[in-house]
């Protein structure tokens, strides 16, 4: 019999011209005996090709994968408030929705919150480039002039 269960036909040898140490080997020592049989140069190119194939996917299946990474983090978040509000007595559906409704509700305080000082910060921006460009100025012109190493000045 075969690996598949059939008969083998009539003066057919399936193992011929296999050696009989080849023939007795499991199949991880032939993947092992494969493995040794390959030289250190082409399996660092294969490691490379390996690396490379699985940045390449990972870069294409970046449009599927954060979605789902974000969304399993969410889910381990927000999963000890759930089972909280379940012994609480409400039921899970409810509890999902309370919570992923206050965790919207708590980005929308904190956009609310820091978008009139990031609005004033971009505002001011131009004026502080130029005092921190003065500054760098003076600070330039001083350590050509001083004959002093940097680390002892005092400003």
């Amino acid at each position: 019999m075969n690996l598949m269960n059939r008969p083998v036909p009539q003066g057919r040898d399936p193992a011929a011209g296999i050696p009989k140490s080849a023939r007795d080997a499991t199949a991880g020592q032939r993947f092992h005996g494969a493995l040794t049989s390959i030289s250190r140069v082409e399996l660092r190119v294969l490691s490379v090709l390996l690396v490379l194939a699985v940045v390449y996917t990972l870069e294409i299946a970046q449009t599927f994968l954060i979605p789902l990474v974000l969304a399993l983090f969410l889910s381990l978040l927000m999963s000890p408030l759930v089972a909280f509000l379940v012994r609480c007595g409400i039921p899970r559906g409810l509890g999902s929705a309370a919570v992923v409704l206050s965790l919207l509700a708590l980005l929308g305080f904190l956009a609310s919150v820091t978008v009139e000082p990031l609005k004033n910060w971009v505002e001011n921006s131009p004026q502080t480039l130029r005092e921190l460009e003065q500054k760098y100025t003076r600070f330039a012109r001083r350590s050509r002039r001083s004959p002093r190493p940097p680390t002892t000045w005092i400003v």
